[in-house]
């Protein structure tokens, strides 16, 4: 029995270390939220573009992080899910480039990753004073049905979606669908 119970600990151990190495999450050190993404999702990622760099937890804007709900799936600077509906692990993911800020999905793809760019812009000034920050932020939204008064129709959500929210301002849910990614508005 003893035995028994010593294989079904070590068993738990490793699959902990296997999910921990084979999909994304969002560690914590010292207050601080950090993506941590298994070497597949960054390699894609440098593929795409080798200078693009996640924003961390201190680029935000004080107001956004006092209110944000962290968890191990959301920061403001990612979000993981399954956004193609094919039961693996995605990661949206709000960084910069070399000169533009980007906002891109490395989405699972065969046996692989693909990144495909959400949007880009310019890079924000003075980013990271505390008198400034990032003023976007993402959000996980889990399936189901949106109704917004800023379009005309609901959008029934059968996979996870990500909810990019301009603060002050207005927010915009992306959902992935036949093969690109889609926005519909939610808020203004």
């Amino acid at each position: 029995m003893r035995s028994l119970v010593l294989l079904l600990l070590f068993s738990l151990c490793m699959s902990q270390v296997y999910a921990r190495n084979h999909a994304p999450y969002i560690a914590t050190k010292g207050g601080e939220h950090a993506l941590v993404l298994p070497s597949a999702m960054r390699q894609a990622l440098h593929g795409y573009d080798s200078h693009f760099t996640v924003w961390q937890q201190h680029d935000y804007l004080p107001e956004i992080l006092k209110t944000f709900r962290f968890t191990s799936r959301q920061a403001p600077f990612a979000v993981i899910g399954d956004f193609n509906g094919d039961g693996r692990t995605d990661v949206v993911l709000q960084g910069h480039g070399h000169q533009s800020d980007l906002t891109v999905c490395v989405l699972s793809h065969g046996r692989g990753y693909r990144v495909l760019q959400i949007g880009s812009g310019d890079m924000p000034i003075a980013y990271g004073d505390v008198d400034f920050g990032l003023t976007t932020c993402l959000k996980l939204v889990k399936p189901h049905t949106l109704k917004s008064e800023f379009e005309q129709r609901p959008l029934r959500l059968s996979t996870d979606a990500v909810d990019m929210e301009y603060w002050g301002k207005a927010s915009v849910v992306y959902y992935f669908r036949r093969g690109r990614f889609h926005m519909y508005q939610t808020g203004d």
